[in-house]
């Protein structure tokens, strides 16, 4: 068996696995590379790969980074099934066209100017000849859901009391729906400020109705608080915007507005137009609720940036900036070790993935040092053979 580490070697995007035996040659996912400068470059690039060879394509999941280039896949000669769950078909039905259409926005405005509550706990897994686990926080623990809650109830109200607006870039699918469900805790427990919450993002809308009619997944805790979300009244209101009028019209909303929008790395879509009308105000607040690549700019937001450039145009960072790692879909340090150590035996072979180096090779230390295993951080664009 041979595996290639095409993407998400070193970083957290572009996952994409082709695996050959002597009986099959299949890919494991086939995603975008998102953030930075060389990202439109990446995805551009040659596959290191026959797509009319592969006999299939295995899918984790819908989020682009790891589904974004199979229709390139398609166009440059695969023809054989695309195996994933069917929550996953629903939800890259709507992912897909939606990228490509963000791509054709880009690519006519460069043309113009020079250029993890909610779902179930994953099921344990106790034999593997070979794993492949991500690493995005590899090298960190989250801080507690209780306290990420106190957190942004904190953020939400001082936000609100100085008359400004709350604005949360969010990927529209996995963390607009986690927000959502935090946002309801807090009003079912009487903690949420009165205001107006806005979901800025067709896909997200769309992606939220998909999780709705997939409860048979959700956690008990998650099902108890959607049978009271539609029960409720006198909740706070959360409007789902459409069309690209009302999404424009929010930028006249001077406070009491938090603005849900697509995409959770500020680097497409409509976030961009709420953070270049909210970003110069001392009194709104920004809250980065995902991971940031580098060169994207919610990660220039994060390190602290005091201008940054969006459409061409130097906005001043006069807002204040909030990170709540708490919220992330990926597995901290703690949750990785704790899921392979329900492992009967190590796994023959270990590759450490979908991490930036730190994060990666601390992840490697740990699942050497705390379990026994050889683990291995695969170099980008090279093979791994047994």
């Amino acid at each position: 068996m041979k595996l290639s580490f095409l993407g998400a070697a070193g970083e957290v995007t572009g996952s994409c696995v082709p695996v050959e035996t002597a009986e099959v040659r299949f890919l494991i996912d086939c995603g975008m590379f998102q953030g930075g400068r060389e990202a439109p470059d990446r995805n551009r690039r040659r596959f290191g790969f026959d797509p009319a060879a592969l006999d299939f394509v295995l899918l984790t999941h819908a989020h682009i980074d790891h589904s974004g280039l199979l229709p390139r896949l398609v166009r440059e000669g695969f023809a054989g099934p695309i195996h994933a769950t069917a929550v996953t078909i629903d939800l890259v039905g709507v992912m897909l066209p939606d990228s490509g259409h963000i791509q054709e926005m880009d690519a006519k405005r460069a043309a113009r100017q020079p250029g993890r509550p909610i779902v179930r706990d994953p099921e344990q897994v106790e034999l593997a000849d070979v794993l492949l686990i991500e690493s995005t926080y590899g090298d960190r623990a989250h801080r507690d859901q209780s306290a990420t809650l106190i957190e942004l109830e904190q953020v939400l109200g001082d936000t609100l009391r100085r008359g400004g607006n709350f604005i949360v870039p969010a990927f529209a699918v996995g963390r607009t729906q986690e927000i959502l469900y935090h946002l309801d805790e807090l009003a079912r427990a009487g903690r949420l400020p009165e205001m107006q919450v806005y979901v800025d993002s067709p896909m997200a809308t769309a992606a939220t109705q998909i999780t709705a009619r997939h409860l048979a997944l959700f956690d008990e805790e998650a099902r108890a608080l959607e049978s009271w979300r539609r029960n409720a009244n006198g909740r706070s209101a959360v409007r789902f915007v459409a069309s690209a009028e009302e999404s424009m019209a929010l930028n006249a909303r001077r406070s009491g507005a938090a603005i849900i929008a697509a995409r959770g790395m500020c680097d497409a879509g409509r976030v961009r137009h709420h953070l270049a009308h909210n970003l110069p105000r001392a009194e709104c607040s920004v809250l980065i609720a995902g991971f940031q690549a580098q060169g994207s700019l919610g990660r220039r937001l994060v390190d602290g940036a005091r201008r940054v450039r969006i459409f061409g145009e130097e906005i001043p960072v006069r807002a204040s900036i909030h990170t709540l790692g708490g919220l992330s879909a990926h597995a901290d340090q703690p949750a990785l070790l704790a899921w392979a150590s329900h492992f009967r035996r190590a796994p023959r072979n270990t590759f450490v993935m979908h991490g930036e180096p730190a994060s990666a090779q601390a992840l490697a230390a740990r699942l050497e040092s705390d379990l026994g295993w050889r683990a291995v951080v695969p170099d980008a664009d090279r093979s791994a053979t047994f």
